[in-house]
């Protein structure tokens, strides 16, 4: 399900992880207040979906400025990305102007998951996203998501991953008489797998996957992830969040 591409030495997780600090009057909440989860940049999953209730960007509006805030203090590790997964894809690979640039998941310790309680999803943020722009249609069937730690908590981090795919979810639901994907998840087993600062995970995004536990969580730990997207586009991969 998923592959690993060594990106960064822990000096260079450091150096990421101080950087994205630094940039604390930038994140932005994604949570009622009191909250210890933020987002630096624009995520299309969550500010085109008409959840959540909180404030939050306008994404084809804000995209532009937190891009440039993004490439201007974190360029040097969104290359060393792109490059990456240029040789990984065989094909040459962009960021949008329009689009928002990958950016970072940010969890302090409050909201970093203990149990197997994250959402439980597909990678289906394509959907929300405008493509009516003039250029090449997406191949949506090529769709990829990637995620690089930079910090994780004591007790580690990873990914819970089953082998069930958005194609099937229907199909499972009607033949069980269920109705939600807890309740899907069931029937299929599930595999954990964990994460290491500076490899970066790829994976196609369309089969069923939740953000896994830490199970030792200690006073001052984050979760600090670089998280982006991947579409074809004619003979290029678009890179975004």
């Amino acid at each position: 399900m998923l592959d690993h591409i060594p990106i960064l030495d822990p000096a260079e997780c450091e150096r990421a992880t101080a950087q994205v600090a630094g940039l604390r009057h930038h994140w932005i909440p994604r949570g009622p207040a009191p909250t210890s989860f933020f987002t630096l940049g624009v995520a299309s999953y969550q500010d085109l979906s008409e959840a959540p209730p909180w404030p939050r960007p306008d994404y084809y509006q804000d995209a532009p400025r937190f891009n440039a805030l993004i490439l201007q203090h974190l360029g040097w590790l969104l290359e060393r990305v792109r490059a990456s997964l240029e040789g990984f894809l065989g094909a040459p690979t962009r960021f949008s102007e329009r689009l928002g640039v990958p950016g970072f998941h940010i969890f302090g310790d409050a909201s970093i998951p203990r149990t197997d309680t994250a959402s439980i999803h597909c990678d289906l943020q394509y959907q929300l996203i405008d493509w009516n722009d003039g250029e090449a249609p997406p191949d949506f069937a090529s769709a990829m998501s990637f995620t690089l730690p930079t910090r994780l908590p004591q007790g580690g981090g990873g990914l819970n991953g089953w082998d069930l795919t958005s194609e099937e979810i229907g199909d499972t639901m009607q033949r069980h008489g269920v109705s939600t994907m807890e309740q899907v998840v069931q029937f299929k087993s599930k595999t954990f797998y964990p994460y290491a600062c500076g490899a970066m995970v790829v994976h196609s995004g369309g089969r069923v996957h939740q953000i896994g536990p830490s199970r030792d969580v200690q006073p001052g730990d984050q979760r600090i992830t670089l998280q982006g997207h991947g579409l074809r586009r004619g003979a290029e991969w678009l890179l975004y969040w």
